[in-house]
């Protein structure tokens, strides 16, 4: 039996502040829907049920008024798990992240975020390490055809091995990826040293 206890708290500074918006940002807000009467109107920023920022399709935040307008910040974006997409939060992993980064980055370098279809998670698939130089693979399978000849997972050392060649493939550095494996191997070859910890 597997028991797997971790915790996805909202980070302290996104969820006590960001909340009034003491002068409505005319230059960058656009605001949904009919017009606006920003003389009437409180602006709060827009958060989920876990307290995470609600962001549109292109990751961007959202403001809410008291009398229920919304209003989109062209110039601030969230991601990760500091925010909410209103189509739906992909899950609390690394790999949304990336992606989430990687989409934004490439829009930002583009410009042409008012004119590319919203972000959109492809779910690659899950690994987790369990120790004892084991891990556990699960393959997406939502079509049936994409990964007709992969089996839905791994288990044991091979599962072990794949996650050991994701982790140094996506290190940012040679270096960094150097460093990783000769600590593998140190670890292998004399134990782990658990007094640093």
């Amino acid at each position: 039996m597997c028991v797997w206890a971790t915790g996805n708290k909202m980070n302290e500074f996104v969820r006590n502040s960001l909340e009034e918006v003491e002068v409505f940002p005319s230059a960058s807000a656009v605001v949904k829907g009919e017009k606006m009467e920003k003389e009437k109107s409180t602006w709060k920023v827009k958060k989920g049920p876990n307290g995470a920022l609600l962001v549109d399709g292109q990751l961007r935040v959202q403001l809410a008024s008291n009398t229920g307008q919304t209003a989109i910040l062209r110039d601030v974006f969230a991601l990760g798990d500091n925010a909410m997409p209103e189509t739906g939060a992909p899950p609390a992993t690394a790999q949304a992240t990336f992606q989430e980064a990687k989409w934004l980055a490439a829009r930002l370098n583009a410009d042409d975020i008012e004119q590319v279809p919203p972000f959109s998670f492809r779910n690659m698939g899950t690994l987790a390490y369990i120790g004892d130089a084991r891990a556990l693979m699960q393959l997406p399978h939502e079509d049936g055809q994409r990964y007709k000849y992969l089996p839905h997972g791994l288990t044991g050392r091979m599962a072990w091995l794949v996650w050991n060649s994701a982790y140094l493939t996506m290190s940012i550095s040679w270096r960094n990826r150097l460093r990783v494996a000769f600590r593998w191997l140190l670890n292998n070859l004399f134990g782990r040293d658990v007094s640093r910890y």
